[in-house]
């Protein structure tokens, strides 16, 4: 957002000219390639999106320096030489120029958490560097497909709504969700339908509404889930 304010609170005058460039943010997970001017400060940022399990941040000095650039990162606000959640050096060597790794995890203190990480890069030399960036959240593999079963019949009632629960043990993310219904019909048709199933952690249920009831010859009904 910009802010404009005026400084000169005794002073009078008019505003002739105007210029601004408005660039698009370059997405990190790509990697970008950027400048870092002597005793300055370089500043990204990277959005971790619901369900990452980690975060990776690597930096490479195309350039080379001495003393060696350092990558820091924070969550929610832009690194400062003092306050930081995490910081390392661009000192290993690799193929392309002196290096450094960040990764954040659900064990790390402070743990990784969804939203908004700022990342900089600070040159100690009396040169430009040369740096890539590049930062992408990880996720952990996607779990088998798991069935869960009721544990008997539910009676559909007469001209009735029926609810049946399934309990689900297992604490993990929900990818996707399949609600199987078996109707034994005894004696006469009926329609049943699922006019809304949910998922949450704990539970899965649904709704089974009965188009009409049984008269007193077709006998009782049950649904088996």
């Amino acid at each position: 957002m910009l802010t404009e304010s005026d400084d000169s609170l005794t002073q009078t005058g008019t505003v002739e000219s105007f210029n601004l460039m408005i660039e698009p943010h370059k997405d990190l997970n790509q990697g970008i390639t950027v400048t870092v001017q002597p005793g300055k400060w370089y500043y990204d940022y990277i959005d971790v999106p619901s369900g990452a399990t980690n975060l990776t941040i690597n930096a490479t000095n195309l350039t080379g320096a001495t003393p060696p650039l350092q990558l820091y990162v924070k969550f929610g606000a832009e690194p400062t030489l003092t306050d930081y959640d995490k910081t390392v050096g661009l000192t290993n060597s690799g193929p392309l120029g002196l290096n450094g790794s960040i990764s954040i995890g659900p064990t790390d203190v402070p743990p990784l958490t969804v939203g908004r990480y700022f990342i900089g890069i600070f040159n100690l030399s009396l040169t430009p560097q040369t740096v890539h960036i590049i930062a992408v959240p990880g996720f952990g593999a996607v779990p088998g497909q798991v069935d869960y079963t009721s544990t008997g019949a539910t009676p559909i009632l007469d001209d009735a709504v029926t609810y049946s629960t399934i309990s689900v043990p297992d604490n993990a993310t929900i990818s996707s969700v399949d609600v199987g219904l078996r109707v034994i019909i005894r004696a006469f048709p009926i329609w049943c339908s699922i006019s809304s199933a949910r998922m949450a952690r704990g539970f899965c249920s649904w709704r089974i509404a009965a188009a009409r009831a049984p008269t007193a010859q077709e006998g009782p009904t049950t649904s088996r889930i």
